[in-house]
């Protein structure tokens, strides 16, 4: 596996503004570190720890100080049943394309999935911000605590509202209250690919819709309307919105494209049958960018990460001053068809399942729908272990921070580490912070004055500062990963630095359904 190089941003502790809350004050703090080069093997498992990125700085929230915990959230696509909202959302596209849709004005729209892919403004604010052992300080919790605030529902909370005395007869009959089912079609599909299939199948044929799915490149239809949805959604001041942000935010990408014929057979399943295909083949690793076209006009965008075992979600726009787009709540369609992408990638490459939708945020109403993409699980700050939603909503409405796994433990047992132990770092754990040094880290990768040599070989007046980076950040990270990684000592500003290199396909190429 490629190393990886990054650069780590020293911290400075200034918390940055919040893009959920919207506090006055600077509350947002989070760690954070800029990548070079990063395999998506590597990325992986950066996620599978909390990490995140925003174009080539990647961030960790401190969830015991930050104002909006942010909790990794990831769905089992192959697992996933739309709900009946679900297939109703993905029926307005024959609406939208026969232009029966009704157009709502500008100023109503509230589409939640508009917000799916995390505020990054304030990230961006934060790039600079001290790099520093996280202050986690987990909320102690026990079942017999959850139980007493969350007693299980009666039967007669899943009725209908009856006012006390005013039962319906069929209440009466121990029965539950009639309530009208939406009638559904015969033969109607039930899995999410089928659903997209038979909902853009007429569009396609009428050929006024397409969706194109292509590596991440700058292009000035994409960059409009990246310009229209911040300053109509986001309130930006069109000035403020240069091409070099654009780049750096939604187009340049540290991790390393992997061509689909550079892929190890061992690790490819099957080709699916056009006919029952969203995608005819597989893009490869990567950052890519999923396109929307409505009568040849782009309407909206994708930004996607393309991973080993799952397809993640970077941020998603789409033209607001069009109200028949409005209507079309794309932000819902747009989740739907990468589930059902993803669900079909996994047919195609062996480990690829999940769809991660970013963070959730359990103190933030809006980032609540997307628990309603189910089976979805959260991420534990502290174990790095995956949980069902259902369960740590319960938690988190007593707790805004938790440490997820202590749902499963017995609130008596005596291996339960304390919550605020800082001893378990993944697979390969490292016992305390105190036992970082020279010694024990002498083995990982530096560059310096241009050459990459390891820490144990460097002069023996190294810094003690950029000893202290290096045991923060691999308390981060994980050691298995830290070995991966080759570490940027210089620790210069990405405006400095020479731009990274990232592998590209020789000749443009895109996949187009």
């Amino acid at each position: 596996m490629s190393n990886t190089i990054v650069a780590v941003i020293a911290d400075d502790g200034e918390p940055s503004s919040c893009g959920y809350c919207k506090s006055e004050k600077p509350s947002s703090h989070s760690d954070g570190m800029w990548m070079y080069h990063v395999s998506a093997g590597t990325y992986q498992r950066l996620i599978d720890r909390g990490w995140r990125r925003s174009g080539q700085y990647a961030y960790k929230p401190q969830m015991g100080v930050t104002c909006c915990p942010a909790y990794t959230i990831r769905l089992d696509a192959h697992a996933f049943a739309p709900s009946h909202g679900n297939k109703k959302a993905v029926k307005k596209l024959r609406k939208l394309v026969h232009g029966s849709l009704p157009g709502d004005s500008l100023g109503v729209v509230d589409d939640p999935m508009s917000v799916m892919n995390d505020s990054s403004e304030s990230i961006e604010a934060s790039a600079g911000n001290a790099f520093v052992k996280p202050r986690v300080e987990f909320a102690v919790q026990d079942f017999a605590s959850l139980q007493s605030h969350h007693q299980p529902s009666t039967p007669s909370s899943t009725r209908c509202n009856i006012s006390e005395g005013q039962e319906s007869k069929t209440s009466k009959k121990g029965k539950q209250p009639w309530v009208k089912q939406p009638k559904q079609p015969k033969n109607a599909p039930s899995d999410i690919v089928d659903i997209i299939l038979e909902s853009e199948k007429e569009a396609l044929s009428l050929k006024k819709w397409r969706v194109e799915l292509v590596p991440a490149v700058f292009e000035r239809e994409t960059f409009t309307l990246y310009v229209k949805y911040q300053t109509l959604i986001h309130k930006d001041k069109q000035e403020n919105l240069e091409e070099s942000c654009f780049q750096r935010f939604l187009v340049d990408s540290p991790i390393t494209f992997v061509h689909p014929n550079e892929i190890p057979n061992e690790k490819r399943c099957y080709n699916i049958p056009k006919a029952q295909a969203i995608i005819q083949d597989f893009p490869g690793f990567g950052t890519f960018h999923q396109k929307y076209y409505l009568h040849d006009q782009l309407i909206a965008v994708s930004v996607l990460d393309i991973l080993p075992h799952s397809v993640s979600a970077v941020y998603f726009i789409y033209d607001p001053s069009i109200p028949v787009v409005c209507s079309m709540s794309m932000g819902v369609y747009s989740a739907l068809r990468e589930c059902a992408m993803t669900k079909q990638f996994a047919q195609m490459i062996k480990g690829l399942q999940y769809y991660y939708m970013g963070y959730y945020i359990h103190s933030c109403s809006k980032m609540r729908y997307k628990a309603q993409f189910r089976p979805s699980e959260l991420l534990c700050p502290k174990m790095y272990t995956w949980h069902p939603v259902e369960a740590c909503s319960q938690l988190l409405d007593i707790h805004k921070v938790a440490r997820l796994s202590y749902l499963y433990q017995a609130p008596n047992e005596s291996t339960i580490p304390p919550l605020s132990d800082d001893t378990v770092y993944g697979a390969r754990a490292i016992l305390t912070k105190f036992s970082f040094d020279k010694q024990s880290l002498g083995g990982l990768k530096v560059f310096q004055e241009g050459k990459v040599t390891l820490l144990k070989l460097l002069p023996k007046g190294i810094s003690v500062t950029v000893l202290k980076q290096l045991v923060s950040f691999v308390e981060l990270v994980g050691m298995d990963i830290a070995e991966e990684i080759i570490f940027e000592l210089g620790l210069l500003p990405p405006e400095t630095q020479p731009p990274p290199v990232l592998q590209q396909p020789q000749a443009p190429f895109s996949w187009t359904v």
